[in-house]
């Protein structure tokens, strides 16, 4: 399986679950939103975005490397994340997780990433890199 491996950092955010999806995030090659309205401790607006991007006041973790399953991937497929997170987790690599509809998406601390690629090829993964060709007129648009 062959894996994709962004060129720039990523972040994720915290903003207030009622906030507006902010214009800062749109540019970014890739950008996830996760609002979580439940009332409890945990309802929030989580943003996966480029870390030069977010601006400074904003809560955040950052420094991560985008690792993409090459796909479109079917969702009868199993044990692909697995397969990818199972190393990791043997040497204390933290990560999270996106998925999308075609595939999913391993974020990996910067600072962790060269001994993860290793293990991963290792365990039988090719690494590339992702080619990002990105439209400005379409405010961020992948093409």
């Amino acid at each position: 399986m062959k894996l994709l491996v962004w060129p720039e950092s990523y972040g994720i955010v915290k903003l207030g679950v009622s906030e507006d999806l902010p214009q800062w995030a749109m540019s970014s090659p890739f950008v996830s939103f996760t609002r979580v309205q439940s009332q409890s401790k945990t309802e929030e607006l989580s943003i996966v975005s480029l870390e030069k991007s977010i601006p400074a006041k904003v809560e955040r973790q950052g420094g991560f490397k985008c690792v993409e399953i090459e796909g479109p991937l079917a969702f009868t497929e199993t044990g692909i994340l697995d397969s990818m997170i199972s190393p990791l987790s043997e040497e204390k690599i933290s990560i999270f997780t996106v998925s999308t509809f075609n595939t999913d998406f391993i974020f990996i601390p910067g600072a962790k990433m060269d001994l993860a690629t290793s293990l991963l090829e290792r365990h039988g993964f090719e690494l590339g890199m992702r080619d990002l060709k990105i439209d400005k007129r379409s405010k961020g648009s992948i093409h």
